[in-house]
């Protein structure tokens, strides 16, 4: 039994990165955007039987509820690493025996590499970013060997907390879940991607270079 959680941060921890370079309510649709792509990817995967997602987002509540998913609200707002392990306690004691973690900044994956992470899978499943050092795909089993290890260098973490558990760690490099958005270069892959994903639609219609030119402009003006 699959079932997957979707954690979603904070409003005011949402890819900061991108935040200096974006504005505000055009950060904000390519957020949503992306959510809904990664929830279209886990309800279209049969093999996946529950998808959850965990948040402190009021907003959160009408996404899960338009996917007909469940909410695991974040009320302690504690950070990613406690509200996991939350609701992988929850999950087991509900029947879960595996589970898989997604971010919600993922556009480009489809259910069908969703199906190549569960495919092979042995007690734990690592997806690496483009960079081979964050974790943007996990696949676990319940109960937890190892606590969740996510911050920087995420993937390093995970496996030596998986050496230390005495586990054995798969490594899977999946193209459509490498890429993950945190930084303007990654809007111009995204853009470069072939697909039509709700992401790839938006960046379609709005003028998001000119709002990343203009953003480096005032940052320049108002260097001392």
């Amino acid at each position: 039994m699959v079932w997957a959680v979707v954690p979603v941060k904070p409003a005011g921890q949402v890819k900061s990165r991108l935040a200096k370079a974006l504005e505000a309510s055009m950060l904000d649709c390519l957020f949503q955007a992306m959510l809904k792509d990664v929830l279209t990817a886990l309800t279209r995967c049969s093999e996946v039987e529950r998808v959850v997602l965990t948040s402190s987002r009021r907003r959160s509540g009408r996404i899960a509820q338009a996917f007909d998913i469940e909410l695991l609200e974040d009320r302690l707002n504690q950070g990613l690493n406690p509200a996991l392990e939350r609701v992988a306690e929850v999950l087991f004691k509900e029947g879960g025996r595996r589970l898989l973690v997604v971010h919600g900044d993922l556009p480009l994956m489809t259910s069908r590499d969703i199906r190549q992470m569960l495919a092979g899978h042995s007690q734990l499943t690592l997806v690496p970013d483009l960079a081979k050092s964050g974790t943007n795909g996990m696949v676990i089993d319940l109960p937890t060997a190892i606590p969740f290890c996510y911050g920087e260098n995420s993937l390093v973490r995970h496996l030596k907390a998986a050496e230390k558990a005495g586990i054995t760690a798969r490594i899977l490099d999946s193209p459509g879940v490498r890429l993950d958005i945190d930084e303007p270069e990654d809007l111009d892959r995204l853009a470069a991607s072939s697909g039509a994903s709700e992401s790839q639609k938006l960046l379609a219609q709005i003028n998001w270079r000119s709002s990343i030119e203009s953003k480096a402009t005032d940052t320049v003006q108002k260097t001392p």
